[in-house]
């Protein structure tokens, strides 16, 4: 067969995405992903797999991997590890709506550390999300499948609130966005509360 082309594979933090493109000398046209939840999965039990297959995997157990990346993994975005003098810095978000549905986790439920982890987590997207159109040129692309979640028993809709910040803060413009349902939504860690029953994919174009 022909081949299709040629990939690479890049271990960074998404949150300095422009810069890897940089440093790679590879500014990219098209990005395609999902983007973690608050309260991250730990995607290398998830994906070990995976990484075994692309050559990423050292051999190493998943303790003794997990022990050596604990004090990177607390920067990452959507990190449960996050210390508490973090949660005790972290600003209101400036979206209204966002603040409000975290205030209410705050303040209705009593649950201020989920409610900073939250606000750390959407702070973190203006971020991510900036670095992901300052790597796209203009016209570029952003495809973005997420879905809502619930954090005691409030609903977060996660979809719009990322969509608008993308476009509200950002400079991107949605260009279309559609939801599909899932015909498993069991996955294959313990979750609390509702499982996620859809996914919404946004398509999202650099101005």
């Amino acid at each position: 067969l022909d081949s299709s082309g040629t990939a690479a594979v890049r271990q960074a933090n998404a949150k300095r995405f422009s810069e890897v493109a940089n440093k790679t000398e590879h500014q990219p046209s098209l990005i395609i992903t999902s983007p973690p939840y608050c309260n991250a999965i730990e995607y290398t039990r998830r994906h070990r797999l995976e990484s075994e297959w692309l050559g990423l995997w050292d051999g190493g157990s998943l303790a003794e991997i997990r022990n050596s990346r604990i004090s990177t993994s607390r920067e990452f975005f959507g990190s449960h590890t996050l210390r508490q003098s973090t949660l005790d810095e972290v600003s209101a978000v400036p979206h209204k709506e966002i603040e409000e549905t975290i205030q209410t986790i705050e303040t209705d439920k009593q649950q201020e550390k989920k409610a900073n982890r939250l606000r750390k987590y959407f702070l973190d997207a203006y971020d991510w999300l900036s670095e992901l159109y300052e790597a796209l040129p203009s016209g570029g692309l952003l495809c973005m499948t997420v879905g809502p979640s619930t954090s005691y028993g409030v609903n977060i809709d996660t979809p719009r609130f990322l969509r608008e910040i993308a476009t509200d803060a950002v400079g991107f413009d949605t260009e279309s966005k559609r939801r599909y349902t899932y015909k498993n939504n069991k996955m294959q860690y313990p979750t609390d509360g509702p499982s996620t029953e859809y996914e919404e994919l946004m398509k999202l174009r650099k101005r």
